[in-house]
């Protein structure tokens, strides 16, 4: 559940994917959770830390979900990390060293490809 367990920001298609391989690269591939949609608008979901994503001002095309401003819960479908969960998958997991995607890095990977 968005702003409770984490928060969440969204990015569409071929963006997001791009967004997804340059954090993930920038990060030495402990980038923490970003979750894929492999079907419909193919939605990259990157999980924040509760309460962090409002802290940020996110580019046009970018959707927030959780912390202070927004009026409604948004439930997320989390993948499990072992098993098929089509259409949702991990794109990069969560670790140890990464439990969530840190909100800087993520706006440093959507500079080059912003509109």
């Amino acid at each position: 559940m968005s702003g409770v367990h984490f928060d969440a920001v969204r990015i569409q298609g071929v963006r997001g994917e791009q967004v997804a391989a340059d954090l993930i690269e920038a990060t030495d591939g402990d980038a923490g959770p970003v979750i894929c949609e492999a079907t419909g608008f193919r939605w990259m979901y990157f999980l924040l830390a509760p309460g962090t994503a409002k802290d940020h001002t996110w580019p046009l095309g970018v959707q927030r979900f959780g912390g202070a401003g927004c009026r409604t819960v948004t439930y997320i479908g989390v993948p499990a990390l072992n098993g098929n969960t089509w259409p949702l998958q991990w794109y990069s997991e969560p670790t140890p060293t990464a439990p969530y995607v840190e909100p800087a890095q993520l706006l440093t990977a959507l500079e080059p490809v912003s509109p």
